[in-house]
């Protein structure tokens, strides 16, 4: 999310393209938490079209497999974002900074968690 969304998998063999970015943004920042098909409906600009919303969930599990998990209610990640997701890892490394007493070693893991940054958060992703 610290520039544009990717998925870095051998699994993989072709880039996201925007709506499946739009859509895996979207089910990254609620968190786990599972989200209707109305509701990425609307976040995808479908004007409230579930049946296409499920389409596009269908297209990105083709590239995400089985990591999106469905339900009665909807849809969600099955991952701990916190342990795959990039902003979650430079928070990591700011709040280790700042508690580590040691200005070089504060640095270098400041360095390293502004290294994390490719470009404007969810960059590429139209809305």
């Amino acid at each position: 999310m610290l520039g544009p969304i990717e998925v870095h998998d051998d699994r993989i063999d072709e880039p996201l393209t925007n709506q499946a970015q739009r859509l895996l943004g979207v089910l990254v920042a609620r968190s786990g938490q599972e989200t209707s098909s109305l509701r990425i409906a609307e976040e995808l600009g479908l004007a409230g079209d579930r049946h296409r919303a499920r389409m596009a969930v269908s297209r990105l599990r083709r590239a995400v497999g089985d990591r999106i998990l469905s339900s009665e209610s909807g849809y969600r990640l099955a991952l701990d974002v916190h342990d795959w997701l990039d902003a979650s890892a430079f928070e990591d490394l700011v709040s280790a900074a700042a508690a580590e007493p040691s200005p070089t070693e504060r640095a270098r893991l400041l360095r390293e968690a502004i290294g994390l940054w490719r470009g404007a958060a969810f960059d590429g992703v139209d809305d």
